[in-house]
């Protein structure tokens, strides 16, 4: 029998507290004439984010951003296991499409997982209605690669 997604998200008691290591990891997107390419970069180390198809494949194109299509699903996936963990991560990732992936700039972007981290313990803690406001906080957070300072 399947689940609702608010029978999984009352399994997860918590989102357990991120390393200061982890902490400090960070996640930029960008695109180029050869399609959308998203990094995890942690310390010197800059690695592509593991898209986790192994454990679900919606988009047979690649991690994307900005709408909430096949794409950005994969993205909030790859995201949220990275942070949260596989069951944790599986549980709130199309919430985290709307919430968060969803509305990422089009073009290029850098976020830390401390943020992501926050968006997923929102999303655990309070229902839909309540998270707009929220995600309107962490989404100013997201820094558009090449504004002004970030060049």
């Amino acid at each position: 029998m399947l689940k609702r997604i608010d029978e999984i998200l009352d399994e997860i008691d918590h989102i357990p507290e991120l390393s200061p290591s982890a902490a400090a990891v960070m996640y930029s997107g960008t695109r180029s004439n050869s399609g959308a390419r998203v990094c995890r970069h942690e310390g010197a180390k800059v690695t592509l984010l593991n898209p986790r198809t192994n454990l679900r494949s919606h988009s047979p194109t690649g991690l994307e951003w900005g709408y909430g299509g096949s794409g950005p699903a994969q993205l909030a996936l790859a995201l949220a296991v990275d942070v949260a963990g596989a069951k944790a991560g599986q549980a709130v990732y199309q919430r985290l499409k709307w919430f968060l992936v969803a509305r990422l700039p089009m073009g290029r972007w850098l976020i830390s997982a401390s943020r992501v981290h926050q968006a997923i313990k929102y999303l655990v803690d309070n229902r839909p209605d309540e998270a707009k406001r929220e995600c309107d906080t962490i989404i100013a957070c997201c820094v558009p690669i090449g504004s002004r300072g970030h060049e």
